[in-house]
């Protein structure tokens, strides 16, 4: 019973000697090995890279947390700092207004504006 390589090869050289069928027979299975060989491979890099990818997600999950737990930490903080210097606006202005030397700076943050002279 011939296989269908062996049918392929009588029927590209119907006088091909048995050395020859035998020498294309062991170039057809070199050739099946080596695409095994190059199948596995890719399996094994695929895989790897699967885990290294996953490995990469985890590591970025966990720091996206940790900085998600100490904002929720601070937003007290910042809101009541926040408070506190909307509330200290309006003191500095009026202190302001007995010092001209602090003006350029309060103006240099957007806490005072001057007023153009008309």
């Amino acid at each position: 019973m011939e296989t269908s390589h062996e049918q392929e090869a009588d029927s590209m050289n119907p006088q091909a000697s048995p050395s020859q069928r035998s020498n294309l027979e062991m170039e057809i299975n070199s050739l099946r090995v080596s695409s095994y060989v190059l199948g596995v491979g890719l399996l094994f890099f695929s895989i790897c890279f699967n885990l290294y990818t996953y490995k990469q997600n985890n590591l970025l999950i966990a720091q996206i947390d940790s900085q998600t737990r100490m904002l929720n930490q601070n937003e007290p903080l910042f809101e009541s700092n926040r408070q506190l210097i909307t509330m200290m606006a309006p003191d500095l202005r009026t202190f302001a207004e007995t010092h001209a030397d602090l003006v350029p700076i309060l103006v240099n943050h957007n806490i005072v504006r001057i007023q153009a002279s008309r």
